[in-house]
This record gives structure tokens, C-alpha cells and sequence, in this order.
């Protein structure tokens, strides 16, 4: 009997450890949602997203593409019928900045085939679109709010062997008590 606890004991202990050891996982993204508010006819919606590992909520950051530190994965845009993209940023440069955790403005000036501009101005969460195709453009405010995050319907692989250490400690355990119990029988039969 106390073999068992103590193979019991110490599958459950190396199991626990490598639970205690495995990376941890990675942040998920965040993404928000953009409303481009406007007086006048037209005005969009969007979305960025930024690499959660990198997010502090504290002080003054700048998330941009390609920046290890601080991610700008995505941010796009849809406004009188053109999507504008990281693709389309002048010079690829985009930014977003965030100041004690809240969206505090934007850089992301953009050409769509040579013909339309939009323009997001850092700390004056406003925008400015020109299409001079059509003539249409539109000025003002920009808002952000978080996105609601996707529902996560996989449970992470530690919960995984934690529940698996959890069930083969139960199932050596009722080996041993089973075990036990025919050894039991045995004695008394004999």
C-alpha cells in the first residue's frame, strides 16, 4: 500500500511540476473598435488590434508595426466605400497611443490609389478624408471602444494535464485500493 502512495505521490508531483514549468500563454490580441463621427456625409468604422503581451495600461505607449516591444498588429478602416489598411499607410508608418491605459489618438495617414486620403491625427482623436475622384471628404471626431473578446470554447493545454494528473492519480489510486481489497479476500479465504 504505501508503494503505491508514494508511486502516486510522486506521478503527481512530476506531473504538477511540468505544469509549473510550462511557458505560459501567450496574451491574446486586443482589438477595438473605431467610429469615425462626422457632421457631414461620410463617415466609417474600423478596428485596430495590438499584441496584449506588450499592453501595460500604465503611463504613455505607442504601438506601431514591426515595433517589438510595443505591436501594432492590425488597423483598418472602411470609409465611403474604401478599406484602407497598414498596407496603405504613407511610408508604412502607423501609430496608436495609448496614455494610463486609454486610447489617446492616432497616426496613420493613407493613399488608396493615388486618389484618396485619410488622415488620423495623434492626440485630437480626429480624422480628415478626401476623395478627389469624387469629390466627396468629411472631418471629425474618432472614438474607440474594446472589442468584445471571441469566446474561447479550448481550455489551455496546462488545464489539460492538470486534469489529466488529476484522473491518473485517481485512477492509480482506486488500482491500489482495488488491490487491497482482493489481497483482502485472499487472507480471509485462506
Amino acid at each position: 500500500m504505501l508503494k503505491i502512495v508514494t508511486r502516486v505521490s510522486v506521478l503527481t508531483a512530476a506531473l504538477a511540476g511540468l505544469v509549473l514549468v510550462s511557458p505560459a500563454a501567450e496574451a491574446a490580441p486586443i482589438t477595438y473598435s473605431v467610429t469615425l463621427t462626422s457632421a457631414n456625409q461620410p463617415a466609417g468604422t474600423g478596428s485596430f488590434t495590438i499584441d496584449g503581451g506588450d499592453f501595460t495600461g500604465q503611463l504613455n505607449e505607442f504601438f506601431t508595426p514591426g515595433n517589438a516591444a510595443k505591436t501594432l498588429l492590425a488597423l483598418d478602416f472602411d470609409i465611403d466605400g474604401r478599406h484602407f489598411d497598414l498596407t496603405d499607410a504613407i511610408g508604412g508608418f502607423a501609430q496608436v497611443f495609448f496614455q494610463n491605459g486609454n486610447v489617446a489618438g492616432f497616426t496613420f495617414n493613407a493613399i488608396d490609389g493615388g486618389n484618396t486620403l485619410i488622415s488620423l491625427n495623434v492626440g485630437a482623436l480626429s480624422y480628415i478624408y478626401s476623395d478627389f475622384t469624387t469629390g466627396h471628404s468629411s472631418s471629425g471626431s474618432l472614438s474607440a471602444v474594446l472589442a468584445p473578446p471571441p469566446p474561447s470554447a479550448v481550455p489551455e493545454p496546462s488545464s489539460l494535464l492538470l486534469l489529466g494528473a488529476g484522473l491518473a492519480g485517481l485512477g492509480l489510486a482506486g488500482v491500489g485500493l482495488a488491490r487491497r481489497g482482493l489481497a483482502g479476500r485472499r487472507r480471509q479465504a485462506a
